[in-house]
């Protein structure tokens, strides 16, 4: 009996090796050759936005596994959205400290990806240990 397998599960995987801007650039690629793909893909790659999928007590989990100053770099290239899901489920002294990176000085793009692909780390190896998880079909915003 042959096993089936789920191609775009194992392609979820390898995407979800890649750095941010390796992944921003297959997407580009892929996505003029097939669209429709591409945003099913997306669909099921854990990012940073999913944050505002989680509830109070599993963001509070994420918040003291995460170093706050990366936190704060990796919101320059994330939505509104996640910012105001983050300052309304954080304390003030935990605002301020994520405001030093966020509105401070002008960083290189790499800088901030990398301390992207930081947070986004331990984000995903929390849900793959089932420390926390992801409930798409209710937004915590």
């Amino acid at each position: 009996m042959k096993k089936k397998i789920d191609g775009l599960s194992r392609a979820v995987g390898i995407l979800d090796k890649l750095t941010q801007k390796e992944r921003h650039k297959l997407f580009e690629a892929l996505s003029k050759i097939d669209p429709k793909l591409t945003e099913k893909i997306k669909e099921q790659i854990i990012t940073l936005e999913d944050l505002k999928f989680l509830d109070k007590d599993m963001f509070s989990k994420v918040l003291r596994r995460i170093n706050l100053p990366d936190l704060g770099l990796s919101l320059r290239i994330s939505s509104p959205e996640l910012l105001n899901f983050i300052y309304s489920n954080v304390s003030k002294n935990n605002q301020e400290e994520i405001n030093q990176s966020f509105k401070g000085p002008l960083k290189p793009l790499n800088v901030v990806l990398e301390a992207y692909g930081r947070i986004l780390k331990v984000f995903r190896e929390m849900v793959e240990k089932g420390d926390i998880y992801i409930n798409k079909e209710e937004p915590l915003v």
